[in-house]
């Protein structure tokens, strides 16, 4: 880097303070440069990653199966612009995947953004089904909601959309899949975690219904 850079050219040296500001300025600048690439050229640079699981448990039948998984859709942020998420839907069936897992934030905040986008995610197949788990933004606990009411008719409208869209909504519960004989158990839990609303119960997704 050019002396002049850091003011030494000048005669003048760079303050500590003054070099802790400016390394701050551009640790802050990344995660906004990031956001802004999300919002914009990022969420039409769909990638898809091929992630092999090896398990020792894993009943013969099931080697090789074919899982998708997606999440964070938030569809309020493409507005009417379906052609987006159609992108997605059409990358998801060349894979051809045996089983669909949808693992939460259909929307921002609001059951509506999703309306405009049922016919679009109806689109996707799996013959072992499609299931999903509601994530932290689908509770719309983000927005202000001044009636309860309100917020709680948001939220079972939401659910409603997972079934149009033909997904199977699991919460807190635990599903046998069967396959030539075999079976696996599928889990979804309620959002859950560290920083989030503790909507989950473990020990109810752990107990086979």
């Amino acid at each position: 880097m050019e002396g002049d850079a850091w003011g030494e050219a000048s005669g003048e040296t760079l303050s500590r303070a003054a070099f802790l500001s400016q390394a701050g300025l551009l640790v802050s600048a990344v995660p906004f440069i990031g956001v802004l690439y999300g919002i914009t050229k990022g969420r039409r640079n769909f990638k898809v990653a091929h992630i092999p699981v090896n398990s020792s448990r894993l009943p013969a039948s099931f080697h090789g199966l074919r899982i998708v998984q997606i999440s964070d859709l938030h569809l309020g942020s493409y507005g009417s612009d379906r052609s987006i998420v159609q992108k997605g839907v059409d990358l998801i069936s060349a894979e051809k995947p045996d089983l669909i897992l949808f693992t939460g934030d259909l929307v921002n905040d609001y059951a509506d953004e999703a309306e405009g986008f049922i016919e679009v995610l109806r689109g996707l197949n799996a013959p072992m089904g499609k299931y999903s788990i509601l994530g932290n933004h689908d509770y719309s606990d983000y927005a202000r909601w001044d009636d309860p009411a309100a917020k709680a008719a948001n939220l079972d409208r939401l659910k409603a959309i997972h079934a149009e869209m033909g997904f199977r909504l699991l919460l807190d519960e635990h599903l046998p899949l069967e396959r030539s004989g075999d079976h696996i158990g599928l889990l979804g839990v309620q959002n859950w975690g560290r920083g989030f609303q503790q909507y989950g119960d473990l020990e109810k997704t752990l107990t086979r219904q």
